[in-house]
């Protein structure tokens, strides 16, 4: 039976805490599929504005470029990179504390792939971390749901580095991007950049 990243009774009990709080990194704000009005497909926002990165970010960019070039390979359906412009009707219990009103905002995932009426989309992340759940599952998935319409939908987080003590809801690790898993879970795929690194299979 393979388990979940989250093996031990003390680190499930902390992602049931944090499940029933419902608490998202700082900054970040969750998105409900009732919030959007509507969805278009957008040109990149910061084409042309340059900026200065960190080491780190730059360290993620290469690692992206490398998941992306993989999944040019082994997925010619994927869709890389996607931007979408969405707007929500921002109320006075809209946990932002945005004025009432119509509020535009962008977002991008990594990657979708459209294969046999799924729909996956994909994070990419250097290190495995909350952002990506959030994201993920609080971002992307209520947005492409909006544009595209109901559809079933995988959520994988592609990764480097898993660090099992990551306190979100029912991650599991999976081999490669077509392996099965429940709907409700999200997918870790550990790729080193170089070539997949097989997920351990581990038993309760």
């Amino acid at each position: 039976m393979r388990a979940s990243l989250f093996s031990s009774p003390e680190v499930r009990e902390g992602v049931q805490r944090l499940e029933a709080l419902g608490l998202p990194p700082p900054g970040f704000i969750p998105l409900r599929k009732e919030q959007i009005l509507n969805v278009t497909q957008a040109l990149d926002p910061h084409y042309g504005k340059g900026g200065r990165s960190s080491l780190a970010q730059r360290a993620g960019l290469r690692y992206e470029k490398k998941v992306k070039a993989f999944l040019e390979r082994t997925k010619p359906a994927a869709i890389l990179g996607p931007w979408f412009r969405y707007w929500i009707d921002s109320s006075p219990e809209d946990a932002s504390g945005l004025p009432r009103g119509r509020l535009a905002r962008f977002c991008q995932p990594d990657a979708i792939i459209f294969e046999k009426e799924i729909l996956t989309i994909i994070e990419i992340k250097i290190r495995w971390c909350e952002l990506a759940y959030w994201q993920l599952k609080h971002l992307y998935l209520p947005v492409c749901i909006s544009f595209y319409g109901p559809k079933v939908t995988r959520l994988i987080c592609v990764t480097r580095n898993v660090d099992p003590f990551v306190q979100v809801p029912q991650p599991v690790l999976i081999p490669n991007l077509d392996t099965y898993f429940a709907l409700d879970r999200i997918g870790v795929f550990r790729f080193s950049g170089a070539r997949s690194a097989p997920a351990r299979e581990d038993s309760e």
